[in-house]
């Protein structure tokens, strides 16, 4: 019993050291931390990589009941965006309050820079009701690196 409560504490202790080293060389973007922690099986949160997200575009052109979420701040967006996004910067101070008046009868595909806001957004989403949420793994990062197009 004492050794698996060791191995927990040593675990944990590398975990917090890894987060930190990231952290302090700039490859971890503060609040960037791994899907996984965040939008896990059962919590109503699909996650997509970029080719199902595509699809899904695809098969909801022109539907108003589909709704592509970016969730970057307006200089991320400036940059380019998926076209007919709807923008609500994660950043801002009433962003929850702008989530929260979406309406929950829509389905809505949620992206940010690399898919970790919009994995927070998603797992926001269903817990606050929402019913068909699904989130973009590596954001709009991946969305270009695959070669689609953005506006």
């Amino acid at each position: 019993m004492a050794k698996m409560m060791l191995a927990a504490v040593c675990c944990a202790l590398l975990l917090v050291a890894l987060v930190a080293g990231l952290a302090g060389s700039g490859r971890l973007v503060m609040g960037d931390l791994p899907l996984v922690a965040l939008a896990g099986e059962g919590s109503g949160v699909k996650n997509v990589n970029v080719e199902e997200a595509r699809a899904l575009i695809a098969d909801h052109e022109g539907d108003p009941a589909f709704v592509v979420l970016d969730v970057r701040t307006p200089g991320e967006v400036a940059a380019g965006y998926i076209e007919g996004a709807v923008t609500i910067n994660y950043r801002n101070d009433s962003f929850p309050r702008e989530i929260s008046a979406l309406d929950r009868g829509k389905t809505y595909l949620v992206y940010c820079r690399l898919g970790n806001r919009s994995a927070r957004t998603a797992e926001m989403m269903a817990k606050d009701g929402f019913a068909d949420v699904y989130t973009m793994e590596g954001g709009i990062t991946a969305w270009r690196e695959a070669g689609y197009p953005v506006v």
